[in-house]
């Protein structure tokens, strides 16, 4: 049988949500972004470059969806598309 001591594990965040580029969790307090027709992770704003100026524009706005360098760069997503 193999007890786990769980003190050990105290104090230890789990990653729920890790971003996609520097894959340290991203929490509720951070600005972050999802790469909502790609690949669904989280992204921290800082992690992509976006300024503040541009992420507020985008999480703003109801019919923009925002997706990453690596998803636009590997997959056939148009650069542009309406939400229905």
């Amino acid at each position: 049988m193999h007890v786990v001591d769980n003190n050990r594990y105290q104090g230890v965040a789990t990653i729920v949500y890790p971003c996609g580029i520097c894959k340290r969790n991203v929490d509720d307090n951070d600005d972050a972004i999802l790469c909502e027709t790609g690949c669904g992770l989280w992204y921290h704003r800082v992690c992509t470059g976006l300024t503040e100026l541009a992420y507020n524009l985008l999480t703003s706005e109801d019919n923009a969806e925002w997706v990453c360098n690596a998803c636009i760069a590997s997959k056939t997503i148009p650069l542009v598309k309406l939400k229905t």
